[in-house]
């Protein structure tokens, strides 16, 4: 789990729904691993969080 204070960056890697990282290596198992947890210091139930993506790059020719 990675913790998040507000105002910090976080660069991270996704896998894909069959579980394979960017360099076409099993990490998981499938259906649609997810990338996470991340913990928000100071969170509440009900606040809202903004989230800006800078930036997105596909990790493979194809989709």
């Amino acid at each position: 789990m990675l913790r998040i204070r507000p105002g910090d960056r976080v660069v991270t890697r996704t896998i894909d729904a069959r579980g394979y990282d960017e360099n076409n290596k099993k990490v998981a198992e499938r259906p649609n691993p997810q990338t996470g947890p991340f913990y928000i210091e100071g969170a509440m139930p009900g606040d809202v969080l903004v989230v800006y993506l800078e930036k997105i790059e596909p990790n493979r020719a194809t989709a």
